[in-house]
């Protein structure tokens, strides 16, 4: 009997402190077929990262008063196997120097290119698809 492999849904949360941005981006990634959970502030994305547990964030630098930066640790804390992407419209050299440093999967400089949301969107899936089927190989050698 053949196993048919069920196609797993990646889960993309988006914090934006600008509201139009914010939906805009959430309807693209959205048609692509991503599951999008929105956030405009920090206090929001903490709350849908537990709720939700995204495989994915895209997270602004500049959150208001807060740091997209900052917001990283955090969301691993609660959600080691998140990967997380930042975006900024200022040539923030130490924030891409930070974001290295926090193990950021990529950095995109707004406005970014649809096309290049989308392919980074699809790296970052093809990562998490290979850990979970590393993870279910290794459950199975286990059993």
């Amino acid at each position: 009997m053949t196993q048919k492999k069920q196609e797993i849904v990646i889960k993309v949360l988006v914090i934006e402190d600008n509201s139009d941005f914010l939906e805009s981006i959430g309807q693209i990634i959205e048609f692509e077929n991503y599951q999008v959970s929105l956030a405009n502030n920090v206090e929001t994305a903490l709350k849908m990262n537990l709720e939700c547990k995204p495989h994915i964030a895209l997270i602004d630098v500049r959150l208001g008063q807060a740091s997209g930066i900052q917001l990283v640790p955090s969301l691993r804390q609660d959600n080691p196997g998140i990967i997380t992407i930042l975006m900024s419209a200022f040539a923030e050299t130490e924030a891409s120097i930070r974001s290295i440093r926090e193990s950021v999967f990529d950095f995109l400089r707004k406005p970014f290119p649809i096309p290049d949301l989308l392919s980074t969107l699809r790296r970052a899936s093809y990562v998490i698809r290979l850990k979970m089927a590393k993870k279910q190989d290794d459950t199975r050698a286990m059993t």
